[in-house]
């Protein structure tokens, strides 16, 4: 599960937090904020949303977003961002992968769609599989897709060690698995899985409820 330091780490960085500061964490939040095709009937829930700007972009196009992170310094900065943005169909709380509902209900809202950028990653790969599990049981039969991009090899990590600035990659401290570890910790019976390669390093993984053809 995600650690005090990690925690730490972000609410001293929250004041300053720009999502696109990162090259290619910016990218994988588009692409994720396209496949998850927003539309007014959705209810979204981001999961590690930071400072909340991917969801105040989609709020004009959803019918309801939650966003949770377990930095109380994020979560103020998205409150604020909020407050000027004046989206009155978001909100967000303290919360985290494996206890998403800590301060809200997140169970009652009726979720259909899940999505999380550059968050993951900061789980050990057993956690990583409670996290989807604990998504998969929170939305329940509502849920109709997860869109998650990350930090996910494609390829060795060493043959790209000059470029982690631009992919937002700290061997030291953060816990990427591969990219078809990831879509393993999926029920293929039940999910459709597929891989966007944004870099060798980073994708974007669709889960749709559904049985594979």
């Amino acid at each position: 599960m995600t650690n005090d330091v990690t925690i730490s780490r972000f609410d001293k960085g929250s004041e300053h937090y720009q999502t696109d500061s990162i090259k290619y964490r910016k990218l994988s939040a588009d692409r994720v904020s396209q496949l998850v095709a927003p539309a007014l009937t959705d209810i979204i829930l981001d999961i590690g949303c930071g400072t909340g700007t991917q969801l105040i972009e989609l709020a004009g196009m959803i019918k309801r977003g939650i966003g949770i992170d377990i930095s109380s310094g994020m979560v103020q900065k998205a409150n604020d961002q909020l407050k000027k943005a004046g989206c009155a169909n978001l909100e967000f709380y303290i919360g985290d992968f494996i206890t998403p509902e800590r301060e809200f209900p997140l169970d009652k809202m009726k979720i259909n769609k899940i999505i999380s950028n550059y968050a993951l990653h900061h789980l050990k790969h057993v956690d990583k599989k409670k996290a989807l599990d604990k998504m998969i049981n929170l939305a329940g039969d509502n849920l109709e897709m997860i869109v998650i991009g990350d930090l996910m090899f494609f390829d060795d990590p060493e043959n790209y060690a000059n470029q982690y600035d631009q992919i937002g990659y700290g061997p030291g401290t953060d816990l990427p698995c591969y990219a078809d570890e990831l879509v393993g910790l999926f029920d293929r019976g039940v999910f459709t899985v597929t891989l966007d390669r944004i870099h060798p390093l980073v994708g974007v993984l669709k889960a749709m409820r559904g049985i594979n053809p």
